[in-house]
């Protein structure tokens, strides 16, 4: 899968991507929720995933976003993702839910 804009290597297109099959089995009250709890735009779910890529990609090259996406362990990124690095980036933090 390739977005619009992006190039064969983006990194934005890995958020369609799971390292393993997977169904999503979404109760239409959670969803509405979530969405709700992002003021109303669903579009935020994917740009927020498109921003944490590119951070994950800054602090460890495409190679390791690559295994993070096989479910392989990269060293550094557990403490990246639960707030013990920084994740800001120049322009706006990344939301935490």
């Amino acid at each position: 899968f390739e977005f619009e804009g992006s190039g064969a290597d983006g990194v934005d297109n890995l958020t369609n991507r799971s390292p393993f099959p997977i169904f999503h089995l979404l109760r239409e009250e959670e969803v509405s929720d979530a969405v709700e709890s992002l003021g109303g735009d669903a579009g935020k779910v994917w740009s927020r995933d498109v921003q944490l890529l590119s951070k994950l990609e800054e602090f460890s090259g495409k190679h390791g976003v690559e295994k993070i996406m096989r479910g392989e362990a990269v060293e550094g990124v557990d403490a990246l993702l639960w707030g013990k690095f920084s994740l800001r980036s120049k322009s706006r933090p990344i939301a935490k839910h």
